[in-house]
């Protein structure tokens, strides 16, 4: 058996290697996109709820309480009362479900939360624009927030 992986064509090895590292790449883009959409979809029942009436202050907030702790049992700590506000928040920036769709193969929802964290819009599209074509991570896109890109470019034009 040893002798038959000696033997073995280098080749065909990194071309195998080379699909199932590919593959899982694309495995972890789609789970992403998924999530993304999902948190959006989850936002929008919330907002849909309290435009129904039926958030009051303190009501809303025990609301959000109480579905974090179930969906934290049941899900885990991705579904933190926190967590939770960014998914309303995210589609009340986002409300065009077509530009999420649209978005959400090009940015995992790491970069939403940051985008989100955005109040304004000018600047918002800006980062996003920028992360898009320079392929920003996540690091790299709250360095550029952090370093005021957006306010420096605005001054040297």
């Amino acid at each position: 058996m040893k002798n038959g992986l000696k033997n073995l064509d280098h080749n065909i090895y990194n071309e195998i290697k080379s699909l199932i590292e590919n593959s899982k790449k694309e495995v972890a883009k789609n789970i992403n996109n998924i999530i993304t959409i999902t948190y959006w979809h989850i936002g929008k029942i919330i907002v849909e709820d309290e435009l129904n009436g039926k958030e009051r202050a303190d009501y809303g907030k025990q609301v959000l309480k109480e579905l974090s702790k179930k969906l934290t049992i049941e899900y885990g700590n991705g579904f933190s009362e926190r967590n939770i506000r960014r998914m309303k928040k995210f589609y009340k920036l986002f409300i065009d479900f077509e530009i999420v769709a649209t978005l959400s193969p090009l940015f995992s929802w790491s970069h939403f939360v940051e985008f989100v964290k955005i109040e304004d819009e000018i600047k918002r599209e800006f980062y996003i624009s920028m992360c898009n074509n320079e392929r920003w991570s996540v690091r790299t896109l709250k360095d550029r927030v952090n370093s005021m890109l957006f306010e420096r470019t605005a001054i040297s034009k």
